[in-house]
């Protein structure tokens, strides 16, 4: 198939970033080695960057050619629409709303699908009290979007209950949950160095509603224990982003027990997540839950809040434990526990690593946006992306309860 990956605001071959970023470079590295021909439609952030780039890892990047720092996202989507027009790929996938709003507006009069990626919500913004803009133009141009798309992929059941909400027919939706690369993640013995007998790794936006600050307030309550934290940098923090972290750490009394690793390492972050004895995600809403499944792959048991994707991720009393969100005190209890058991935190690093494989595998999430893609263009799947994870439907992935091992017992999902 020829597909076109818009992402208006991604670089080329973006393999030390994150979040919405990488995530773009692994589906159009992933989708080129499975024979597709991936074309990253996006704008010039490198005035130096050529107007095409060829990818080592298969795909090409095409630049907006009249980018420059302030231009408007009309201008991208008129780009957008000679491109589109002049290579009529078979299927769009926008990523982020921006993309959405200017690959629907480049498709006008044409029978080109466009399926979209939100990975992040306005109305979530809103609720939470997220920097980003929360305006109601768009939310509105969310809803929009969501309704004039072919199909939509959510990362999770909490995006999709967001997105029926907003009006986005359930039977529009596929949830195909973010992929680990279990080469790299995975339990070995490579690990980071660590100077107190206890390690605490806590991963989250540099923002209230990461919920860094409540991690750093349950440290005080756990002595002989480290913490480090993996950052995501905000502009609108400032030129300190980290600045009142390190200033709620004095007023915690456990400033000379706290690490920052900001930006994330990305390079050495398997060494980081093996070297824990607790990986911490406690942010307020959820929606993104990557580095709780990179640490279960590596074996590392997770202790998150019960929000969002992660309250499907991480099977409490199995893989890790579920606390309330904005509870300090609860989440010091638990990892006071936590650290305490030796043997409780073995057996959820054997369970998580099985359902990281089992769940989370970037050939299943590889195979699931495949099936998406030949859905909305007609077309018939080739061999390897039909072979559907057991747990899931055409319309649905619903996240499965992990499956047996030796080691413990499967509970009942809460809420069915």
């Amino acid at each position: 198939m020829k597909i076109a990956l818009v992402a208006e605001h991604v670089g080329a071959d973006d393999v030390q970033a994150f979040g919405v970023r990488a995530h773009v470079s692994w589906l159009a590295a992933g989708l080129s080695r499975r024979g597709h021909e991936v074309v990253v439609h996006t704008r010039r952030h490198d005035p130096a960057a050529p107007d095409v780039v060829d990818v080592r890892a298969g795909y090409r990047v095409v630049h907006c050619p009249d980018h420059a720092e302030g231009s408007t996202l009309g201008g991208f989507a008129e780009f957008l629409t000679d491109r589109l027009r002049e290579q009529r790929p078979d299927v769009v996938h926008a990523h982020h709303w921006t993309s959405g709003l200017a690959s629907v507006s480049a498709v006008d009069g044409t029978d080109v699908p466009v399926v979209q990626s939100f990975h992040s919500l306005g109305t979530v913004a809103r609720r939470f009290g997220r920097w980003v803009p929360t305006s109601a133009e768009r939310m509105n141009l969310e809803r929009l979007v969501g309704r004039r798309v072919a199909h939509v992929v959510a990362a999770s059941r909490a995006e999709l209950r967001e997105l029926a909400a907003m009006g986005v027919h359930r039977g529009r939706v596929t949830v195909v949950p973010h992929a680990v690369d279990t080469r790299r993640f995975r339990p070995g013995a490579a690990t980071a160095p660590r100077r107190l007998a206890k390690r605490v790794v806590a991963a989250g936006a540099l923002l209230p509603y990461g919920g860094l600050g409540d991690v750093v307030t349950a440290l005080s309550a756990l002595p002989d224990t480290e913490l480090v934290v993996v950052g995501r940098p905000s502009p609108v923090m400032g030129p300190d982003p980290t600045g009142w972290l390190r200033a709620h750490a004095e007023a915690c009394g456990v400033a000379d027990r706290v690490r920052l690793a900001v930006p994330a390492p990305q390079a050495s972050m398997p060494d980081l997540l093996r070297s824990a004895d607790v990986v911490v995600c406690a942010p307020w809403d959820g929606l993104r839950y990557t580095v709780a499944v990179e640490a279960m792959a590596c074996g590392t048991p997770v202790v998150a809040t019960e929000v969002g994707g992660l309250a499907e991720t991480v099977v409490d009393g199995v893989t890790g434990t579920l606390v309330p969100r904005r509870d300090a005190r609860a989440l010091a209890s638990v990892l006071r526990g936590l650290l305490a058991d030796d043997a409780r935190r073995f057996a959820y690093g054997i369970a998580a690593v099985d359902r990281a494989e089992s769940c989370y595998s970037e050939d299943l999430a590889l195979s699931d946006v495949e099936r998406v893609h030949h859905l909305v263009a007609g077309a018939t799947p080739p061999v390897h992306a039909v072979k559907d994870r057991p747990w899931s439907t055409p319309v649905e992935v619903a996240l499965p309860v992990m499956r047996a091992t030796s080691l413990v017992e499967v509970p009942a999902r809460k809420g069915g």
